[in-house]
């Protein structure tokens, strides 16, 4: 969960969404057509993970379903208007660095950007790297444990923290010998109205027509959530799930990765039922 970074797949999406709302014109309902397959950079077809599309949903929609088609032409529009709005965007909420987690040692991972690229690759910067990035793919690569914290700070409407293993250190008589605050790291930059759209998708993947609906049928606690899988060097994807709950009142994060595990909706969502 802290020293191997991966790519995040579709759980990165929240913070696409956001970005588009603050930065990229977009609103809640502003409508995209998914047809399976997208077009919108030349000499190149991005696909869906569903192979014959969504057909026209809205934004909220689209992180319900995971429709990658959306986030594709949110991260073009941001890379119009400036190729370093969504990287500095994921950065805010707290990815490609250390959490601060006290006790255990931590990969900062990457967050590419486009001095990362000339400097690391030795390429420019395309609008395809934008396109990758606004579904968690490309160089993108951060530890599980950065995606939770993430997700934590949406639960709490934006506050970003440092997560603590070890709140206190007591005596065997319960004196309290050394306490352990956790550290306010920043605010996420968006508005409560973007949160609150953003919370919207994510409390809808839980119910029919979500992504993780049949992992969550007939479960007694409303949870937010979004599904992801991500693409790496091996044939099968890696799995995630993140999650909080309930969703009026959220009072735990779960996050499950299973490395090659497949589809987060179906082998990592079952996992977080469970927990």
């Amino acid at each position: 969960p802290v020293q191997s970074a991966y790519p995040t797949g579709s759980v990165f999406k929240v913070i696409t969404a956001l970005t588009g709302l603050e930065r990229g014109g977009f609103s809640p309902g502003t409508t995209f057509r998914c047809g399976g397959s997208w077009r919108g950079l030349p000499g190149v077809v991005f696909g869906d993970w569903l192979p014959g599309g969504h057909g026209t949903l809205s934004l909220v929609e689209g992180i319900t379903q995971s429709c990658n088609i959306v986030f594709y032409e949110i991260g073009k529009r941001l890379d119009e208007i400036d190729p370093h709005i969504l990287p500095e965007f994921a950065k805010a909420c707290g990815l490609g660095q250390p959490t601060g987690i006290n006790g255990i040692p931590e990969v900062e991972g990457v967050l590419p950007n486009p001095e990362w690229k000339q400097q690391v690759v030795g390429e420019q910067w395309y609008p395809g790297d934008s396109v990758n990035l606004s579904i968690g793919q490309g160089y993108l690569e951060v530890t599980p444990l950065q995606v939770a914290n993430l997700y934590a700070a949406l639960a709490r409407g934006g506050s970003l923290r440092s997560p603590l293993l070890v709140r206190s250190v007591t005596s065997p008589k319960g004196a309290v010998l050394e306490n352990f605050p956790s550290e306010e790291k920043g605010n996420i930059p968006a508005s409560p109205a973007s949160f609150a759209a953003v919370r919207e998708g994510m409390r809808r993947v839980t119910q029919p027509g979500g992504t993780a609906s049949s992992a969550f049928r007939d479960f007694p606690v409303p949870v937010a959530a979004k599904t992801g899988a991500a693409e790496n060097q091996d044939a099968n994807t890696h799995a995630w799930f993140a999650s909080y709950a309930p969703v009026d009142d959220p009072r735990v994060v779960v996050l499950v990765m299973v490395e090659r595990g497949g589809f987060g909706g179906m082998v990592s969502a079952p996992v977080a039922r469970k927990v």
